[in-house]
């Protein structure tokens, strides 16, 4: 074989590629993504520390990339792995829900409580419709409203935290976005 023959490596098809996937793995990787510790993540979905080691090997040589480095006595997520977060919460939600892994969401049948973080102003305007709209539907669901955090823009990964943010647009808040409501501001004065 001359030089220009030289085998060179080709990337398989999609659906070569995900021959290889182990669906635990996206559960390691969501545990790892929102507790970046081998063992309390793996305490999270029931996996043992030596279990969740594994995994993360397998999850680093499919991403390339560390996905948690240690600093000190702690570990933190690199940047891809913080990139990860909005569209992979989404894509496991998807997953979860096509293989009917969590039952559909019922209002009036889960009992849940909902954790908003919110301003003031934006708790003032959505706390009465919600709380009517829960209770016109029979919802066994419950609301709690949070002030927003003072780190909400320090990563995606501060999302995890909440339900839903409810923040101004363009504030650089990551993941998906809706409009939830607008308002005319007045300024008193004379004419």
């Amino acid at each position: 074989m001359t030089r220009d023959q030289t085998e060179r490596p080709v990337a398989a098809p999609a659906q070569d590629r995900l021959r290889g996937l182990d669906l635990n793995m996206l559960d390691a990787l969501d545990g790892l993504l929102r507790q970046p510790n081998l063992t309390y993540a793996g305490a999270a979905i029931g996996m043992t520390q030596p279990g969740m080691s594994v995994l993360l090997g397998k999850l680093r040589r499919r991403f390339a990339d560390e996905l948690l480095m240690r600093k000190g006595h702690d570990y933190h997520l690199t940047p891809l792995a913080r990139d990860l977060i909005p569209a992979f919460q989404t894509a496991l939600g998807l997953v979860r829900q096509t293989l009917r892994l969590e039952p559909a969401f019922a209002p009036a049948r889960d009992d849940r409580v909902f954790t908003i973080a919110a301003s003031d102003y934006a708790t003032t305007v959505l706390h009465g419709p919600l709380l009517r709209a829960l209770e016109r539907d029979q919802a066994r669901v419950r609301v709690q409203f949070v002030d927003v955090p003072d780190d909400l823009y320090a990563g995606p990964e501060i999302l995890l935290r909440y339900d839903l943010t409810v923040a101004p647009l363009g504030m650089g808040v990551s993941g998906a976005h809706r409009f939830l409501f607008s308002d005319r501001l007045g300024l008193p004065g004379r004419a």
